[in-house]
């Protein structure tokens, strides 16, 4: 099926099966570049930069295809990087799917970021690099099923 559209409440059955096993779960944060599947171990290169933790739900109810993520617990950065990609994980440490880090705030070459953020969308964002120690900030994380696929 190449051109297959799904109602709201299908799309919505999607985002809540998927975002109901992250319940307690962890959102791995890395840089480098990420697997080409969530089914394949980090390339070995890629720094873990931060572990945050789901809550219990981990999202709010879904709407129209999209379930924003609730609050994360507080988490610092275990060693310094520029994050570029997550794995979204069950509280087993079972890989649902891995998504895209980018900057919200701060520069970007000449470009401000908020600029760029614009240009290229994330899955997720934070705020800035990952300091080890250092507080991580998630700005935003949704999980979107589109209705179009």
């Amino acid at each position: 099926m190449r051109d297959v559209r799904f109602s709201t409440a299908v799309a919505n059955a999607k985002v809540a099966a998927v975002t109901g096993m992250l319940d307690g779960g962890w959102v791995l944060v890395y840089d480098g570049e990420r697997p080409a599947s969530a089914a394949q171990d980090p390339d070995p290169r890629c720094a873990l930069l931060a572990r945050l933790q789901f809550g219990v739900p981990a999202f709010e109810p879904p709407a129209r295809g999209r379930a924003e993520a609730r609050p994360f617990r507080p988490c610092v950065g275990e060693v310094f990087g520029t994050p570029t990609w997550f794995r979204a994980s069950t509280a087993r440490g079972e890989a649902a799917f891995d998504g895209t880090v980018g900057p919200r705030a701060g520069g970007v070459g000449d470009a401000p970021r908020e600029d760029w953020a614009r240009e290229v969308q994330f899955d997720m964002y934070v705020d800035g690099d990952v300091h080890e120690g250092g507080e991580v900030a998630v700005e935003s994380f949704a999980y979107v099923e589109d209705l179009r696929s």
